[in-house]
């Protein structure tokens, strides 16, 4: 109670502060017509594209926020779901329109990119470690089937844009805080300091932030130093190279592990015990650097980049200890070319990724004996495509195709077997649609198709035969990529320049869907099947609207119904049942209102119950939760001092914020934080100033 009272009297402080030398409006309306969006690999504009879009700006990725997840900026982005784990070692689980759910660990049917470099690995796997919120400046959401633009992505696309520099040198150190709804502040800090400056044709921004935390859970420690650059030179008036590098090192992240529904609801805090004796979690190493060359005149485009990464890992498991070395890079190339009405793009993506791979036994979290695979596993994929746009007054039309073609080969090192092995996997992919400008809306509508191999980890993860012990080595031949056939209406507007709105409709049909599973003789080992058929039905609602000069609102509603139409099996009946670790309703509210140089935001989540397995025995029970945010600048000398308070689960409501779906012995939950704060300052100088 001493913790609730002492972070409303900060709340307050921050809330009456009166400075005299700036105002802070609220969240701009951009004009969609001018607004050119990464996700859309063409200069078409957002409003006139023609497949469902998001973007979020700098205030909501970094305002009194403690930066360490994508979970906190986009929390209200319709369609699109984004579970806490509570666990750096596993990472958030990003589900878009259903797809991404079966992620055991990263993200998994999405692409992410950060300024246009792809932290996706060929085969499909991201991980969000190196992903620096801290000098975030945007985010762009592309909600439904991309791989006719990308390639191995059936959810979606989440483009990172890091801010711009401003012109003179500016700078800013923030220092962050917060209790993990433990009681006690020193459960996290995050110390973050970042420089940016345009001279001339040339700017950069640099920032490097260092973060420790105990976790909510037991044995949820973790620790994570991260560099993020970027520089650029504008080399000529039609020519800008950009270089971008950013390297984490992360030297402990623990594994607490999901729990059964006694244990969660009577100790939520507590780790799995087998987790603490196997020592289960990871300790890594990354470097990533890209180097992308814009070139752009009146008529045509070109945008050519290349990267490289190096990533370590040692993963302790309760099954086995992981030592994986992982060497990836790629090119992508685009040519944009305006025929009048028309506008032609072309252009093709090749990766590729090694990965040395050893796995041992586990004993006390240390490798013990021979390895039990000692291989390198390689990807390689290669996607050339295409799009064109058509322009008639009013209307647009939209066409594209892919195709991808992705690699994967074993070259298993031991002397006593060999189970080496290669597989391809390849698919064309289209995308045909429409856009119609009514005056103050638009309409769009789309049909396209895309496919989803299974990731690296997912090929070798071959489940052992019944009464045989765990676990065959090479691939799992019978695992095929996932493809789907999707078909969207939407509506985009404006009722006034303060007010805006969207709502979009779509029904996807997924054949081969890749569904998780685990089984007794491989405990805490994630396996993967293909479903026969799922169906995806779903409704998305926003709207954003500045009501009075110093308030505005913002809401979405996610409706997402997910069921098996085909289970795949001959031993299981689940036709109809809904698919494990998808929420079917979800809301989000948020009032914010900004005197002068504050700011107070109320958010609301609600999250309707999903269930947990397969036969949908068991679920995740829903939860309404409120937030509560509040900043403030004032001047001092050269330097804006901002402090900022977050007031997490206002409620104090118990509740799980994610699921292992379809784990073994019922271990689904992984338990949430109650009531927790968030505390924080930073310290601004140049054009960062308020």
């Amino acid at each position: 109670m001493r913790l609730k009272g002492s972070a409303a009297v900060v709340c307050s402080l921050l809330c009456t502060a009166a400075p005299l030398h700036a105002q802070v409006p609220v969240d701009s309306v951009i004009p969609l017509d001018s607004l050119q969006v990464p996700v859309t690999r063409t200069s078409v504009s957002a409003a006139r594209a023609p497949v469902s879009l998001s973007l979020i700006g700098r205030e909501r990725i970094q305002g009194a926020r403690a930066t360490i997840g994508l979970h906190e900026a986009l929390a209200g982005v319709p369609g699109l779901i984004i579970d806490n784990r509570q666990n750096f070692s596993l990472g958030n689980r990003v589900v878009i329109r259903g797809l991404g759910a079966r992620a055991a660990f990263g993200v998994r049917g999405v692409r992410v990119l950060v300024d246009g470099i792809p932290l996706t690995m060929p085969d499909g796997q991201t991980n969000l470690n190196n992903l620096d919120l801290g000098s975030a400046g945007s985010i762009h959401i592309l909600r439904g089937p991309a791989s006719a633009l990308f390639g191995n992505a059936a959810g979606g696309v989440i483009a990172i844009e890091t801010e711009p520099a401003p012109g003179p040198r500016s700078a800013e150190a923030r220092v962050t805080v917060g209790d993990q709804g433990r009681g006690s502040l020193t459960r996290l800090w995050k110390a973050q300091a970042k420089v940016a400056e345009t001279i001339g044709a040339f700017d950069y921004l640099a920032s490097v932030s260092r973060m420790e935390t105990d976790g909510y859970r037991d044995y949820g420690r973790a620790e994570q130093t991260l560099l993020n650059t970027r520089a650029g030179l504008q080399a000529g008036d039609a020519t800008r190279i950009t270089l971008v590098l950013n390297a984490v090192d992360m030297p402990v992240a623990e594994n607490p592990g999901s729990l059964p529904l006694d244990s969660a609801l009577a100790t939520p805090t507590m780790a799995w015990p087998r987790n603490v004796a196997t020592g289960s979690g990871e300790s890594m190493r990354q470097a990533q650097i890209g180097v992308r060359l814009h070139h752009e005149r009146s008529h045509s485009r070109t945008d050519i980049s290349v990267h490289a990464l190096r990533r370590s890992l040692e993963n302790p498991l309760p099954f086995a200890v992981i030592d994986l070395g992982r060497t990836a890079g790629g090119v992508r190339a685009l040519y944009e070319h305006g025929l009048g009405r028309v506008t032609v793009t072309a252009g093709v993506d090749a990766e590729a990724q090694s990965d040395d791979r050893l796995e041992f036994a586990n004993e006390g979290g240390s490798p013990t004996g021979a390895p039990r695979r000692d291989q390198e596993d390689r990807v390689a994929s290669i996607g050339p495509f295409a799009q064109a746009r058509v322009s008639a007054g009013p209307a647009g039309v939209s066409l594209g195709a892919r195709y991808d073609a992705v690699r994967f080969e074993t070259i298993d090192r031991r002397a006593d077997v060999d189970e080496s092995g290669e597989r391809t996997l390849h698919a064309p992919s289209f995308m045909v649609g429409a856009t119609l400008d009514l005056g103050a809306a638009i309409l769009f509508a789309n049909v396209a198709s895309a496919f989803q191999t299974p990731t690296t980890t997912e090929l070798l993860n071959a489940p052992p035969a019944p009464g045989q012990p765990c676990c065959p080595g090479g691939f799992n031949t019978e695992l095929e990529p996932q493809r789907v056939i999707s078909r969207e209406l939407g509506l985009r507007g404006s009722v006034s320049p303060r007010v805006s709105y969207e709502a979009a409709a779509y029904i996807m049909d997924v054949r081969d869907a890749l569904v998780q599973f685990q089984v007794p003789e491989a405990e805490g080992r994630e396996f993967f099947r293909n479903a026969g058929r799922t169906r995806h039905r779903g409704i998305e609602l926003a709207a954003n609207a500045a009501i009075m000069r110093d308030v505005s609102l913002s809401g979405a509603y996610t409706f997402t119904d997910v069921r098996f139409r085909d289970d795949g099996s001959t031993e299981t009946s689940y036709e109809d049942n809904r698919v494990p670790g998808i929420t079917p309703h979800r809301v989000f509210a948020a009032a914010t209102w900004s005197p002068r140089a504050s700011s107070i935001t109320l958010e609301l989540h609600h999250n309707g119950s999903q269930p947990a397995d397969d036969a949908n025995t068991a679920e995740n029970p829903g939860y309404t939760l409120l937030d509560l945010r509040a900043r403030t600048s004032f001047a001092t000398g050269m330097i804006d001092i901002a402090p900022f308070v977050a007031l997490n689960n206002l409620l104090d409501r118990s509740y799980f914020g994610s699921l292992t779906v379809n784990a073994f012995g019922s271990r689904f939950y992984e338990p949430a934080p109650g009531f927790n704060v968030t505390l924080g300052a930073s310290i601004r100088t140049g054009a960062w100033r308020r």
